[in-house]
């Protein structure tokens, strides 16, 4: 069970560092289906990543809204350069 304080609190002055963008440059692939392509996806991907070698952890950002995912390209990008791969599909079909 949670309680209230009766003292307000208080937050440091400094931007926490997720608000700024990372120290790695980074990099957008898009990925589209071919026909002729059994290997491709079956829809479009965008794929950002670090362009510094490295590890990093993979993530799959379902974006939803009915946008298209290069809408999100600079929080994809902001994500990547604090060293994470992002796979972007578009998931949702538009007429």
């Amino acid at each position: 069970m949670a309680t209230i304080e009766d003292s307000p609190t208080v937050f440091p002055a400094a931007t926490p560092a997720a608000f700024e963008i990372g120290s790695l440059p980074t990099t957008e692939i898009p990925v589209d289906p071919l026909e002729n392509d059994s290997t491709a996806p079956p829809k479009p991907v965008i794929i950002t990543s670090p362009t510094v070698a490295g590890t990093y952890p993979v993530v799959l950002f379902f974006h939803g809204f009915y946008l298209r995912n290069y809408f999100y390209s600079d929080v994809l990008n902001h994500v990547a350069s604090h060293g994470y791969i992002l796979v972007a599909p578009q998931v949702h079909n538009f007429i």
